[in-house]
């Protein structure tokens, strides 16, 4: 068998496997009726992109581009699967390392949302862009920040990411639940900064990484929401005392007149207590904040916390009301 027919084989070989593992999770899918996430879809993405690649081969003969458009397949998905090894050694093959699908996300930003720290690494080591964005206006810099990656922010700050660009309206304004950084089950609204998401994350060592690096604590979101809110939206205390250092605004209100203490009792009981919460609220109120303002539906930080696991926010925005 000559090297064409062989190499045409391979490729048979090759998209008939891509066909058959394509095939099986959509059968999987139909059947069980398990929808995929987000990383299984960017998963299937980098199966296709191999599939199309080989597809050329076959169809029009093996060429540089087509083996590219593999190679970037295999990326994608070394990156989901956080192989810093494999992505490395694609990188080195010549795999665009800045290719993005038509939404925006490149295997950068698919590495961050995965925290598949190594592989970022080694992506920004192989020239990866610090200012790609994806369709949100989301930089490397705002998913570091965000899912708290120390490093990879100083990393970022290093190579010249913008500390205080703006991530992209979001359609409609605020989301449900308001300001503050949104409550339970509330979108989080446009035009947040680095600074903002990693305040609403807890990651203080981040927000001091970011301030350093220039980062004005004094920008807004899109729906007016301050960095103390958002702070208060994680519900932790030593996120929101540090943001009450940088920028001490008790007073402020959200487009819909949410304030910091509805940020405070919003916070998602999954990533904090009862008991800090409540420490959150007891230092806000020292420093001054209303206890019982009302947004525009009408609610007030006591109405939100009856959402609350047992009794102890209400009781003590109660006894801070009198």
């Amino acid at each position: 068998m000559g090297s064409a027919a062989f190499a045409r084989e391979l490729n048979n070989l090759g998209l008939f496997a891509v066909t058959l593992v394509l095939a099986s999770a959509l059968l999987l899918q139909l059947t069980l009726g398990e929808l995929p996430c987000p990383l299984c879809l960017l998963q299937r993405v980098g199966f296709i992109a191999v599939g199309f690649g080989l597809l050329l081969n076959i169809r029009f003969g093996p060429a540089p581009l087509h083996y590219g458009l593999v190679i970037l397949g295999a990326l994608i998905f070394a990156a989901v699967k956080s192989d810093a090894k494999s992505v490395a050694s694609l990188a080195a093959a010549g795999a665009e390392v800045d290719y993005a699908v038509p939404a925006g996300t490149n295997a950068l930003l698919i590495a961050l949302t995965s925290r598949a720290w190594p592989v970022v690494d080694a992506l920004i080591a192989k020239g990866a862009s610090v200012t790609s964005k994806d369709r949100t206006g989301n930089t490397p810099l705002h998913l570091a920040s965000q899912f708290g990656g120390l490093e990879t922010v100083k990393q970022l700050i290093a190579k010249g990411a913008d500390v205080n660009l703006k991530s992209g309206k979001s359609q409609g304004g605020a989301g449900r639940g308001g300001g503050g950084g949104g409550g339970r089950g509330a979108a989080v609204t446009g035009e947040q900064t680095p600074l903002l998401l990693a305040a609403r994350g807890n990651h203080l060592d981040v927000m001091r990484a970011l301030v350093a690096g220039g980062a004005d604590p004094k920008l807004k979101a899109q729906d007016g929401t301050t960095l103390l809110m958002a702070a208060a939206a994680s519900g932790h205390v030593e996120a929101v005392q540090y943001a009450f250092e940088l920028s001490p605004e008790v007073k402020a209100v959200t487009e819909t007149k949410q304030a910091v203490m509805h940020s405070a009792v919003s916070a998602g009981i999954q990533t904090t207590t009862v008991a800090e919460i409540c420490k959150v609220v007891q230092f806000l109120a020292e420093k001054g904040a209303d206890v019982e303002p009302a947004d525009t539906a009408g609610r007030t930080p006591l109405t939100i916390a009856r959402a609350l696991p047992g009794t102890t926010v209400v009781e003590l925005l109660t006894r801070l009301k009198k």
